[in-house]
């Protein structure tokens, strides 16, 4: 036996365990999403592990075999990591990540239910494309200062979380990156962040207020779209891009005048020559509104 097969196992949800030989070289893609697994142990043969292998599988214990060539679980931290590049790619609701991991890669803990809070370390640097997607149960999490990048729906679906740090090493927020986050009520964009891609905080439906810094330079469409409590939106008056001129609490273009994203409470300011498609979308709490 070298190989076990993309989705050989998916969704067998009355497997809690299984013995991996040390003659399999490779784990397929998605083999194991959706069973039940409790434990898993990598023997020191397997080379290769395919995406979302675990995904689903609210794994309590992960041990890779010492003499593995391509992964590690150093310090007994019950996760799998890539060696050559520190990346953490498999993560649990257990895991404790080590100071010396520079990476969470895609899906690390995707659909990790029983995960509740997580310590990243200052080490990372890159947090992957959904690595803590439809993480039901996350409330909190703390960016350290050395994140340089939140992929695109790193947070997605996770709608458990109240509050996230965003440190000024963060330059750009993927997108979707918290799409869907339904408890977050504020969020503080801080100098450093330059791009907000496409979607990045679409139905947080709890948001109340969003402040933008100076350093934000390119904002996606539809970034706060069906955030319906939004109420109150302000960008520093030190950003040449945009602008929330007036306290009118809108994002506006300042080179065109154009208002790009509205909430309940916008005043429309007179010298405004567009509105943006899509700029009221979702403001389900919007009652009327003057266009000058």
């Amino acid at each position: 036996m070298t190989t076990i097969g993309a989705r050989a196992f998916e969704f067998c949800v009355s497997l809690f365990s299984i013995e991996i030989p040390n003659s399999v070289t490779t784990i397929g893609k998605a083999v194991f999403k959706g069973s039940v697994l409790k434990s898993i142990v990598i023997p020191e043969s397997v080379i290769h592990i395919g995406e979302d292998a675990f995904e689903g599988c609210d794994l309590e214990s992960i041990t890779v075999n010492i003499g593995n060539p391509i992964y590690d679980s150093r310090n007994d931290c019950n996760a799998i990591i890539e060696t050559e590049t520190n990346t953490l790619i498999i993560g649990c609701a257990n895991t404790i990540i080590p100071n010396s991991v520079t990476g969470i890669g895609n899906g690390a803990f995707k659909d990790c239910d029983a995960l509740k809070s997580i310590v990243i370390p200052e080490s990372v640097i890159h947090i992957g494309e959904g690595a803590f997607e439809d993480c039901d149960a996350l409330k909190s999490i703390i960016i350290p200062n050395s994140v340089i990048e939140i992929s695109a729906c790193a947070f997605r679906y996770c709608k458990s979380l109240e509050s996230i740090v965003i440190p000024s090493s963060v330059i750009s927020i993927g997108e979707e990156a918290f799409l869907a986050c339904k408890a977050l009520t504020s969020i503080h964009i801080p100098d450093g962040v330059i791009n907000i891609e496409r979607r990045a905080f679409q139905w947080c439906e709890k948001l109340v207020s969003v402040e933008l810094s100076a350093s934000v330079k390119k904002i996606g469409e539809v970034v706060f779209c069906s955030c319906h409590s939004l109420e109150s939106i302000k960008i520093d008056s030190r950003n040449s891009i945009y602008d929330s001129r007036n306290d009118c609490n809108a994002i506006i273009e300042t080179e065109t005048n154009t208002l790009i994203r509205g909430c309940q409470n916008t005043i429309i300011p007179d010298d405004i020559a567009q509105i943006h498609r899509h700029a009221f979308c979702g403001s389900k709490a919007l009652t009327s509104i003057i266009i000058p």
